[in-house]
């Protein structure tokens, strides 16, 4: 963090900047004040970190006390208007309370901690957009305490300086930072309600198809009568596997060629995410590895744990090889390679999938049970063809939007950048 601020700006501690009264900032209770037994139906709200999702307040899961508790804890209320942080655990979390369900206050625990800002020294908004801004959130971070459980101790973030600018620019910084979020959380709720619709259209496509009238019985409900129920081995050609070791362990190295290794971590759901890190393999590592035969656009790519049941289409003709918990997979003339993409990807299937993995921590499924899990599959190609470009064409919808949420996101980054640290000076009338 610089110390030199721009004219007319300085630097202030936050305990300078809350309103004057015993707790204007604050955190919850020691624990043993605050217990599980207290809890009851109906009462006064408690709040918890859970409340503090992606530095949004959200009501959820709201447990309740007593009044006469409420009171005996008075010291550790909340009310709207006020920034609540995570101080225990997802330390760098924060939020502006805009919400308590019309009750006046609530109650932190002692992993939260609550912040009233005096609008005539600071515009709370301002200031919660500095402590989550990523200069902010790191200084946080760096200020807890490096034990297994992150903590941010209430000295320390009373003392935490922040650059504070004329309030006529505070406010306009702020305006300008809040219409930004406004733009983000509208472009989410129109991806959600797309994914919804995606949701829904492959519930219905994927299990009764387009324009069918006769249905029958099957394992997996009611099914259109032209259609059959297959398993996965029967519509696979060629399967390549990653061995279940990586080269290291075989006494190999990956080389440092430019051939990519495709591990679960690039693989997301409908598309393979090229910008986590890929291990980089020489020609000469591809060669012992993949002896099974090289991959090919429109090849179906699936995890097989941490996470299960990830699946996408290989993009292009280049040469991969493959990495950990990832195998990959050629369909034959039975099925389309987007019918068996979009399948995979859908409820049913996941589901299903579910039922027959194994393990706590990281649930996966072995390959032998894999190829015998059943899917759904129109004996039409014309009809796969179909199903598959409607549910493509929302997908390209959702991608589009998804871009333009990216771009947003980026633009705020680099406004935070630039106007919560002076370096672009706003203009106020």
């Amino acid at each position: 963090m610089s110390s030199v601020v721009p004219e007319g700006w300085h630097y202030s501690e936050i305990q300078t900047l809350v309103k004057d009264y015993k707790g204007s900032i604050v955190d919850g209770p020691f624990g043993s004040n605050l217990k599980t037994s207290d809890y009851v139906e109906t009462g006064v709200p408690v709040l918890q970190g859970k409340n503090v999702t992606n530095d949004r307040f959200m009501w959820s899961d709201v447990r309740y006390i007593t009044k006469d508790k409420a009171k005996e804890l008075s010291r550790s209320s909340v009310r709207v208007g006020d920034i609540l942080m995570v101080k225990i655990g997802s330390v760098g979390y924060s939020a502006i309370v805009d919400n308590l369900n019309n009750f006046d206050f609530a109650i932190i625990p002692a992993n939260l901690l609550k912040i009233d800002i005096d609008e005539s020294k600071a515009v709370t908004n301002y200031v919660h957009h500095y402590m989550t801004s990523p200069e902010g959130k790191t200084r946080i971070v760096d200020a807890a305490s490096s034990t297994a459980q992150p903590a941010l101790s209430l000295g320390t973030m009373k003392k935490f300086r922040l650059p504070i600018p004329p309030l006529p620019e505070q406010k306009k910084i702020a305006s300008i930072l809040t219409s930004v979020d406004e733009v983000i959380e509208n472009t989410q709720k129109q991806i959600n309600k797309l994914q919804d619709l995606k949701n829904a259209t492959m519930n219905e496509l994927l299990t009764k198809g387009i324009g069918n009238t006769e249905f029958k019985d099957s394992e997996l409900g009611r099914i259109p009568k032209s259609w059959k129920e297959v398993s996965l081995g029967k519509l696979i050609d060629k399967l390549i596997d990653f061995r279940g070791r990586t080269p290291k362990k075989l006494g190999l190295d990956w080389g440092g060629g430019k051939i990519k290794a495709l591990s679960a971590n690039n693989v997301k759901m409908g598309r393979v995410d090229f910008e986590k890190e890929c291990y980089l393999a020489s020609n000469e590592l591809y060669e012992k590895w993949m002896t099974k035969g090289d991959s090919r656009k429109d090849d179906v790519l699936f995890t097989m744990e941490a996470p299960l049941g990830n699946v996408c289409l290989v993009p292009d003709n280049n040469r991969y090889i493959l990495s950990q918990r990832v195998i990959l997979f050629r369909v034959n003339k039975l099925i389309l390679p987007s019918y068996i993409h979009h399948t995979l990807a859908s409820q049913y299937f996941q589901n299903t999938l579910v039922k027959h993995s194994t393990g706590t921590t990281a649930t996966g499924i072995q390959q032998k049970n894999l190829v015998k899990l059943k899917l759904l599959v129109p004996s039409s190609i014309e009809e796969q063809q179909k199903i598959a470009s409607i549910i493509t064409s929302v997908d390209k919808k959702i991608e589009y939007i998804q871009k333009k949420l990216s771009q947003t996101q980026s633009l705020k980054k680099s406004l935070m950048q630039d106007l919560l640290t002076g370096k672009v000076r706003v203009t106020v009338n």
